[in-house]
């Protein structure tokens, strides 16, 4: 698993959903263009995540993996 940061658009709350489901999310945040967070998930996850919102919305990949 590894441990990345996101920042989720609020038009696409449901991505959030999702991680709250599936994924550990270690901390939360809400901005003015969306949701930080920080989660621990497996790479295929986060795959469909960065296929859903981009490769922008991946802010920094820890190098720990569980």
């Amino acid at each position: 698993q590894r441990t990345v940061t996101l920042l989720i658009p609020y038009a696409k709350g449901a991505l959030l959903n999702e991680l709250h489901e599936n994924a550990t999310v270690l901390q939360e945040s809400y901005e003015e263009q969306g949701t930080r967070v920080q989660v621990r998930l497996d790479q295929a996850r986060l795959d469909k995540l960065l296929a859903d919102l981009g490769p922008a919305a991946l802010e920094a990949v820890a190098e720990q993996s569980s």
